[in-house]
């Protein structure tokens, strides 16, 4: 008989226990279920049910409960892990529903900046990334946590991860050439970001050995993001008929290579001749290296182009140019006077005085260069003057250094002296690169003023950062700083020296010291309850 009454006391004690864990459960419900309510309701009638049938079936389990020690401890142990996992679970669900991280690394590697936070939450449109990389690659890793990281702030985005050596039907039916691209698509808009655009490798050339690669898949990807959601393309034409290099032209003069970039940054690039209209939605009206000079009607659509259309010029002119009045235009309208000289630099690489490389100002269209320290390379370049001129505001971002001079007789230059003669060429440093932006009633108008076109040439176009200063220019007219604006991330790693004795000290700490402290205390636990 007291053998029953024992086994029955255990059993309504387990139903009890069920019941409470049921009754902990519907409340974990109707947390992660607010909307459930009547669920969560039902689960606690359950629970509430079970414990009832517990005292049903031993009618005097209550009274066991409060008068018998021993039954107290052992429910009062119970009830303890049952708050342990109900604690747990709940902190579980507060930070999923508030979760907060810390990034302490110095270059906040494992972060994204406030330009994309803004740029991902004010997403209208799911955007589809897929990346291109070989399964446990270090590159990959970095860009799968990149984009996990961006889904924490939005869930338009969705990314997948493509081995393109295990997976190659997908690779070839989506184009893609080579390992380590990056495909970001909105509709029908797509944009391919190269492996060169993602990771920064130090130039062993140019560049100290010591410096760290870099990552800048944050700027890459927040970019092409903003490119294929920015709903329509925004339109570049390029200005002909006075013996311009071509778009089309995949010679060492032709601009073949910039028409790529461009149309990788989703611009739609064409040709246009000033003597027809210029299409109302033209972002940026570009120049390149006229030979003939401008008919004042071309010269009159351009000053509408600036004046009544406010929109975006970009020049670059070599010394050799015959457009009088194109000159004549940037001085009647910016105060620009692109000066009749051929730059030299004594310091010229392979002993090539032509060769320049100019320093940077600080300015939004070179910021990102200066801080990854990529230098342009320029060749045959002029000087550019200018003057402040309502109400237009100047920012040269361009200059070459104070030991190069311009030469103001070219002829000189082309029968080989090239020594600077006093009082006749100028000192340096001098101006080659000019941003303009118009304040007051020319607001919204912007222009990019070079002192050299061959620079983003098919034959000098991969050359360093000259790709990134022509894309980064044109960004810049066309009103997308955000696209230029995120800091590159160092891939720097620290190490950690140990020498014998700290070794000594952490074996010491973690193979006896920390499982000799967890046994004493288990057994002065043991030791207490025993006595109880």
């Amino acid at each position: 008989m007291n053998s029953k009454r024992i086994e029955s006391g255990y059993f309504a004690v387990t139903i009890l226990l069920l019941g409470v864990v049921i009754i902990l459960a519907s409340g974990v419900a109707w947390l992660m279920y607010p909307s459930r309510g009547d669920v969560a309701l039902w689960i606690l009638v359950a629970g509430a049910g079970f414990a009832a049938l517990s005292f049903i079936i031993h009618p005097k389990l209550l009274r066991d409960i409060v008068t018998s020690r021993r039954t107290l401890l052992w429910i009062n142990d119970a009830f303890l892990i049952l708050a342990i996992i109900g604690i747990g679970l709940l902190l579980g669900v507060i930070a999923a529903r508030r979760h907060y991280r810390y990034d302490f690394t110095r270059d906040s590697l494992f972060s994204v900046s406030d330009s994309t936070k803004k740029v991902l939450v004010g997403l209208s449109k799911e955007v589809k990334v897929t990346a291109f990389f070989p399964k446990g690659s270090v590159e990959g890793a970095l860009v799968e946590d990149l984009l996990s990281e961006y889904r924490r702030y939005t869930d338009k985005v969705q990314f997948k991860m493509i081995d393109p050596f295990r997976d190659p039907l997908t690779t070839k039916a989506m184009n893609i050439s080579n390992a380590g691209t990056v495909v970001v698509q909105c509709e029908v808009n797509r944009k391919d970001i190269s492996p060169n655009e993602l990771f920064q490798q130090a130039n062993r050339y140019m560049q100290q050995q010591s410096e760290s690669p870099k990552f800048q898949g944050e700027q890459a990807i927040t970019s092409a993001v903003v490119n294929v959601t920015s709903g329509t393309k925004r339109k570049i034409l390029f200005v002909t008929g006075h013996e311009e290099p071509r778009i089309s032209s995949y010679n060492s003069q032709g601009l073949a290579g910039i028409q790529q970039y461009l149309t990788k940054e989703n611009y739609e690039v064409g040709e246009i001749s000033l003597m027809e209209n210029i299409p109302t939605d033209t972002a940026v009206l570009a120049i390149f290296s006229p030979k003939k000079d401008f008919h004042e009607t071309e010269i009159k659509a351009l000053t509408s182009f600036v004046k009544d259309q406010k929109k975006n010029l970009l020049i670059a002119l070599d010394p050799d140019n015959k457009a009088e009045q194109l000159d004549s235009f940037l001085v009647s309208n910016y105060g620009v006077v692109p000066n009749k000289d051929i730059i030299i630099n004594p310091s010229g690489i392979g002993n090539d005085p032509s060769l320049v490389i100019p320093t940077y100002e600080m300015h939004q269209i070179v910021k990102v260069q200066m801080e990854a320290k990529s230098g342009v390379l320029m060749q045959l370049c002029r000087s550019i003057s200018f003057e402040k001129k309502d109400p237009w505001q100047i920012t040269a971002f361009l200059r070459t250094s104070p030991e190069s001079y311009a030469k103001r007789d070219s002829n000189e230059v082309m029968s080989g002296k090239i020594e600077f003669t006093q009082g006749k060429d100028a000192r340096g440093p001098l101006n080659l690169g000019l941003a303009i932006e118009g304040t007051g009633n020319a607001s919204g108008s912007r222009a990019v003023i070079l002192g050299d076109a061959d620079f983003a040439s098919n034959k000098l176009l991969q050359v360093q950062g000259n790709s990134d200063l022509i894309v980064n220019a044109i960004n810049w007219l066309a009103g997308q700083e955000q696209m230029i604006s995120i800091r590159p991330k160092t891939l720097d790693f620290g190490t950690v020296t140990i020498d014998r004795d700290s070794g000594n000290f952490i074996l010491i700490l973690t193979m006896l010291v920390s499982p000799m402290v967890i046994f004493l205390i288990g057994g002065a636990v043991w030791w207490t309850r025993r006595r109880v």
